[in-house]
């Protein structure tokens, strides 16, 4: 696992794509009336100190809890934003 490639993914997730998700209008319309809306990227490693080996995870968790037609906008908007190699998209959907 390339861990300084992940973290330069994780940076730009930080600096550009999470504040651009967070200033997009079908977002800021949708979500406030959503118990969970949120798309976080998750970085995890573990390092072996009698090997000096690392292994980990590297994850993009998008919750989208609420209304059907909430999720369904607010998921459009993450797929189209949130693009890019190297994680696994773990989606949890829960129409209330």
């Amino acid at each position: 696992m390339d861990f300084a490639a992940h973290n330069v993914i994780v940076d730009k997730f930080a600096t550009e794509i999470g504040p651009a998700l967070q200033a997009n209008e079908t977002i800021k319309e949708a979500a406030p009336g959503m118990q969970r809306a949120f798309c976080v990227m998750v970085l995890q490693q573990t390092i072996n100190v009698a090997t000096g080996k690392a292994t980990g995870k590297f994850q993009n968790y998008r919750d989208l809890f609420g209304k059907q037609d909430a999720i369904d906008k607010c998921k459009k908007v993450m797929e189209e934003m949130v693009k890019g190699e190297g994680y696994e998209i773990i989606p949890r959907e829960r129409a209330v």
